[in-house]
């Protein structure tokens, strides 16, 4: 299933102690819930961890096409290294050991199951089964069961308006059976009993009827009872209806570092993330890099939050006017002051050339705002990335190599032409900005440089990097054209759920600074790269897709 998956990284603009986030190490080790294999739609495998353990049960058919399942249990450490039983459970006996079941694990969303099932083998290609990106601020997914009548379960999954799951219960025999079923916004669920082909026998789409619904009413994230509607007959002694159920596997609550942003347990960790990020950018065969594009001369912004101001190139305070200058249409480091009298005549008050800069060339203002703010006037500005034919700038990590951005505070509430009081030069490329009160976020993207680095030289690049010290992989802050300082600490540096993500070492920057006593207040990295930025007036939302965007050419 082929779906555009949006991740929503949620950043508090109060001073937060973002020490507390969950760390890399919390994560599951891969993705918690329902998967399957394209391939083979109708079959499926809800996956748990919990504590050093795993769990696998298996929803498929028999050689006679019925629904069966089966389970596999592991230690944590053996996941991929050794194969776990597989087992067929009756209700009321024992269960007995049919084959086996091997989980290799590529990435967190990503795994091949590696089974022997009677004699058979074989290995199918599996991932989550996803319907909606969105993630439910209250998600009973997981599995669930009766401690006081065990054998059967239920494993649900919430997605957005989604609910459904899989019935594993027993029919009059006590043979294992399954229904399944999924709906939009339902407190009840329509399940499906399903007929298909075997493992191991000739694929062919699964066929399905009604086994009637099953309802829902949910005392917490880990507490529900259930309501049987079903027409499926089952086993004397599953008792389904009315029952209270609790959660077998980990709530949601309890697995926060996979559903936000985890920082990294060390330096070394770190380091050997970037390290692998930088390793992975592929050579840019043939691809020649243009000059930046013509800088836009007008203002493309808009007011889209109330209480939250965006960066302009003209502001005004209603009397008096600022912008930048410009100079044969290339804008200049330069700001220009004009007032005006009582809306009749517009009077020139002259200009103030920024202080900082890249030797105050235009180059260094191909990307500018402009703030006010209690007698403030707040410039920020920036290098443009490098521009391609065939390359979509935003696409290319090498294209934001190199960039520096500035910001200037200039005290504007004296008569007279503004004088500077701070500023400040970051490593990494300006993406945008916001004004929440007297706080600036500043939100820029850094893309390690390495001398002697050489896209595609892999075991050069990894001599390099070996003896690479973190603090050049990270971004630097320089104030008041100070020496050079690390932009963020190592234990700020964060990572949003990769998925299906290899490592990147491109890195997006949020600096937040204090506009009533000039500093920088507060500074946060996050690994990856971002589409969209929206505030409100208490958060800042960063929005990334969950495509794989590495690939050839250097492009994401």
């Amino acid at each position: 299933m082929s779906l555009y998956r949006i991740l929503l990284v949620v950043l508090s603009l109060l001073v937060a102690a973002f020490s507390q986030a969950a760390s890399i190490a919390q994560r599951s080790p891969l993705a918690q819930g329902m998967w399957w294999d394209p391939a083979r739609s109708g079959h499926g495998f809800e996956i748990l961890n919990a504590g050093d353990q795993i769990g696998v049960a298996w929803f498929t058919y028999d050689e006679n096409g019925r629904p069966i399942w089966y389970t596999a249990q592991g230690n944590f450490t053996s996941l991929g290294a050794q194969s776990w039983p597989l087992l067929q459970h009756r209700w009321n006996g024992e269960p007995a050991e049919v084959g086996s079941l091997r989980l290799d694990v590529h990435h967190p969303e990503s795994a091949d199951v590696i089974w022997e099932l009677r004699g058979r083998k074989g290995t199918w290609k599996i991932q989550p089964f996803i319907v909606s990106g969105i993630v439910n601020e209250i998600d009973h997914s997981g599995v669930w069961f009766d401690p006081g009548n065990s054998g059967w379960g239920l494993t649900l999954s919430e997605q957005g308006n989604f609910r459904g799951g899989v019935l594993f219960t027993y029919d009059p025999t006590g043979a294992p059976v399954w229904a399944a079923g999924i709906e939009r916004s339902a407190d009840s669920v329509e399940f499906l009993s399903f007929t298909g082909a075997c493992p191991y026998c000739a694929y062919s789409a699964a066929a399905s009827n009604s086994a009637g619904r099953l309802s829902f009413n949910f005392l917490s994230e880990s507490e529900m009872t259930v309501s049987n509607l079903l027409s499926l007959p089952m086993a004397a002694g599953v008792k389904l209806d009315n029952v209270g159920l609790v959660q077998l596997s980990r709530p949601a609550s309890a697995r926060a570092a996979d559903r936000q942003l985890a920082h990294f347990d060390s330096e070394t960790a770190l380091k050997a993330y970037l390290d692998a990020g930088m390793i992975n950018i592929p050579v840019s065969s043939g691809i020649t890099f243009s000059a930046p594009p013509t800088a836009v001369a007008y203002s493309t912004t808009n007011l889209q939050e109330s209480g939250v101001d965006e960066a302009d190139l003209v502001k005004s305070d209603g009397r008096t006017i600022y912008t930048y200058a410009y100079n044969n249409n290339v804008r200049q480091p330069v700001i220009r002051i004009a007032q005006s009298v009582e809306g009749a005549t517009l009077d020139i008050v002259g200009t103030v050339p920024l202080t900082g800069g890249s030797g105050g060339s235009s180059g260094s203002v191909a990307r500018a705002g402009l703030f006010l703010y209690g007698g403030n006037l707040i410039s920020i500005t920036g290098t443009n990335p490098f521009s391609s034919s065939q390359l979509p700038i935003w696409s290319a990590p090498v294209s934001w190599s190199g960039g520096k951005t500035y910001i200037e505070i200039l005290n504007a509430s004296n008569p007279g032409l503004p004088v500077t009081r701070w500023r400040a030069e970051i490593d990494g490329q300006l993406v945008t900005s916001r004004r929440i009160g007297q706080r600036l976020y500043v939100i820029s993207r850094f893309v390690p440089v390495l001398p002697g680095f050489i896209f595609g030289a892999v075991a050069a690049n990894q001599q390099l990097l070996a003896r690479t010290p973190l603090s050049a992989l990270l971004p630097q802050v320089r104030i008041n054209g100070g020496a050079a300082a690390a932009a963020v600490a190592a234990q700020y540096v964060y990572t949003p759920p990769q998925g299906s993500q290899i490592a990147m070492a491109d890195m997006i920057l949020v600096t937040a600074i204090d506009l009533d006593q000039p500093r920088v207040a507060q500074t946060l990295g996050i690994i990856g790269v971002v589409e969209t930025v929206y505030a409100s007036n208490a958060h800042l939302f960063l929005a990334s897709s969950r495509y794989q965007r590495q690939g050839a050419a250097g492009m994401l």
